[in-house]
């Protein structure tokens, strides 16, 4: 979604800061499962589909992320930064939840509530139907 989807590219100010973290996010996990044909496929595909991404991807210094503050520039709420975190089970290493906060009082704060709060009132309101 980040290369290939515009209205992601959208929400990131700094667009090419994300890709960096992406690619170097993917590198490490080709990297622990090197046989992993679907991974395979997923580069071969960004790697023909997008300029940047194929650019990023033979730059082997970009390193993994697991967290870093992301700007963000949401259609309706404007712009506001959050912490991004990447984390990981020691049960289970493979499965990673990513995580979004920002300091209370903050307009990161701010946005995360609502958009909180606009996504419960969609759930209930598709449950009801």
């Amino acid at each position: 979604m980040v290369f290939l989807d515009d209205a992601v590219r959208g929400l990131y100010v700094n667009w090419r800061r994300k890709a960096q973290a992406v690619v170097g996010n993917l590198r490490i996990s080709c990297a622990r499962h090197p046989e992993d044909e679907s991974l395979a496929r997923l580069v071969g595909s960004l790697t023909i589909r997008s300029t940047e991404f194929a650019a990023l991807w033979q730059d082997h210094r970009i390193e993994p992320c697991a967290a870093m503050d992301v700007e963000l520039r949401h259609p309706e709420l404007g712009t506001f930064t959050v912490l991004q975190q990447s984390l990981r089970s020691g049960a289970s290493p493979e499965q990673v939840l990513v995580v979004h906060t920002a300091p209370q009082g903050s307009a990161g704060a701010d946005a995360l509530a609502l958009i909180t709060h606009v996504q419960a009132d969609t759930n209930n309101a598709t449950t009801q139907l």
